[in-house]
């Protein structure tokens, strides 16, 4: 039944896609409150590069096209309009969002339509949401960041990658992990307090290490797949108990020598990630597939209903492959009994007619004649 209904969704969704009509919505910060105001809105704040939005967009249509006339589905690009998503106080992608009478609530659940549906027909009260926050006015954009000279010779941090990462992280350490992309603007102001973090922790003799993941290096992205790093930089303190992620707004080396040493235990726990074998090199694969991303999320219904196609089919052939190998080792077995049982026959012939006959005697004990 799950695999009908699987196949009957992602037909609805194949209609919308070669219709080339969207059911969804595209706001942005000078349509948002205009067009929000009245009625309801389930709003998603997604990333263009974020893995899990682009997973989220064949339910999220589905979602659209349900709800059509009942609830408006709109999304909203959260990396580019940045004063909305600072406005709703989005912190990572997807976020969902309902909006009704100026007021708002967070969706928690399960990224599935039936769920996400429910939630948008929900009747928002004083008692279950809260206001819309007024809109947000960043300040104008930074100049350029100038990279502070650091002599890297005298490093303490400790550069991980694939191959050396698992060893390292489950040894039974302290470490101090930030993931970070030589693009980021942000990783680029963290590089002189993450030096200087290292070197003050050393020279307490501390035994926390301090660390650093490129996180968007090909060798590396197995790595950031199995810590499920959605931005950058994102920072993890891990120790023999179990992993926090540092999530504090400040970055500075006082706020996260504060932290690693005093503050941690208020964070949750979390799973320290197995870093197996596959995981170090999922990341060639996904490079592999770099080139053809944005195809196939223009085409996510066409590469979903293709990979459904082709298991059936590649199913299929294993499954008479099978039944072949199958009938061809119960040929064989009949034949050998066969063979065998005619063996046994030649033998009992053989037997039979090496063996004396009885001769049969008169009452006088004279041979009898045969007779024809």
């Amino acid at each position: 039944m799950k695999g009908v209904l699987a196949v009957v969704v992602a037909l609805v969704v194949l209609a919308v896609v070669v219709s080339g009509k969207s059911s969804v919505i595209e706001l942005d910060e000078s349509n948002f409150e205009s067009r929000t105001f009245k009625g309801t809105w389930l709003v998603e704040f997604y990333a263009p590069w974020c893995g899990h939005c682009k997973k989220l967009i064949p339910t999220y249509e589905e979602v659209a096209t349900n709800l059509e006339g009942d609830v408006n589905v709109a999304k909203v690009d959260g990396s580019k309009h940045k004063g909305l998503a600072k406005q709703f106080g989005v912190k990572g992608f997807p976020t969902i969002i309902l909006i009704q009478n100026s007021r708002m609530l967070n969706y928690n659940g399960d990224r599935n339509a039936e769920d996400i549906a429910t939630f948008a027909l929900k009747p928002l009260t004083k008692t279950n949401s809260q206001p819309v926050p007024p809109p947000v006015k960043l300040p104008p954009p930074r100049p350029p960041v100038e990279e502070e000279e650091i002599d890297l010779s005298k490093s303490q941090v400790v550069l991980l990658e694939s191959d050396n990462a698992a060893n390292l992280l489950n040894n039974g350490s302290e470490w101090l992990v930030e993931f970070y992309a030589p693009w980021c603007g942000f990783c680029k102001r963290l590089t002189s307090t993450w030096e200087k973090l290292a070197i003050s922790l050393k020279d307490k003799n501390s035994s926390i290490k301090v660390a650093k993941i490129d996180g968007v290096a090909p060798a590396n992205r197995g790595l950031s797949r199995a810590f499920n790093i959605e931005h950058f930089p994102q920072i993890f303190f891990i120790r023999p108990d179990g992993m926090r992620e540092y999530t504090a707004p400040e970055r500075t080396v006082e706020a996260l020598e504060d932290y690693v040493t005093k503050y941690y235990k208020s964070s949750p726990v979390l799973s320290v990630p197995t870093i197996s074998f596959i995981n170090q090199y999922l990341g060639y694969f996904d490079l592999l597939l770099e080139p053809w991303n944005e195809w196939i999320n223009e085409n996510i219904v066409y590469v979903t209903v293709g990979i459904i196609g082709g298991g059936l089919l590649i199913g299929a052939m294993i499954g008479k492959l099978t039944m072949e190998i199958i009938r061809a080792n119960r040929d064989q077995q009949e034949d050998e009994e066969e063979e065998e049982e005619q063996v046994e026959g030649d033998k009992a012939n053989t037997a039979a007619a090496a063996k004396p006959k009885a001769v049969a005697k008169t009452k006088d004990g004279s041979e009898a004649k045969k007779t024809k």
